[in-house]
């Protein structure tokens, strides 16, 4: 629900759309032109280049912890009473799980 479906053929276009708008340094040519590249050469700059901070991290994790309840609700018949969201929290060192856990319980 509410996802966007990119068809294979439709895949290098838009990830030569993404590249071009990186502020990365890209390769240039002897003129110091942008250099075309092959999209897999793209997609690991553009993943090279990419940072991730602890807030994106916990708002992806917030993200996920709503779509989960949702699915509880509506395709898993739980009621929603039952079900309380707690916010994300950053992974520490003392956790012994993995830190891409999630915890549920059910009252």
């Amino acid at each position: 629900e509410g996802g966007v479906t990119v068809a294979k053929e439709e895949r290098p276009a838009l990830l030569a759309r993404v590249y071009k708008d990186e502020t990365f340094a890209k390769p240039r040519n002897v003129i110091g032109l942008t250099k075309s590249i092959p999209p897999e050469e793209m997609e690991k700059l553009i993943l090279a280049n990419t940072t991730i901070d602890d807030d994106d991290l916990l708002a992806l994790g917030n993200r996920r912890a709503q779509a989960a309840r949702d699915w509880l609700i509506t395709t898993g018949q739980v009621p929603g009473e039952r079900i309380f969201l707690t916010g994300a929290k950053p992974a520490s060192k003392e956790d012994k799980g993995s830190p891409s856990r999630v915890d549920f319980a059910l009252h």
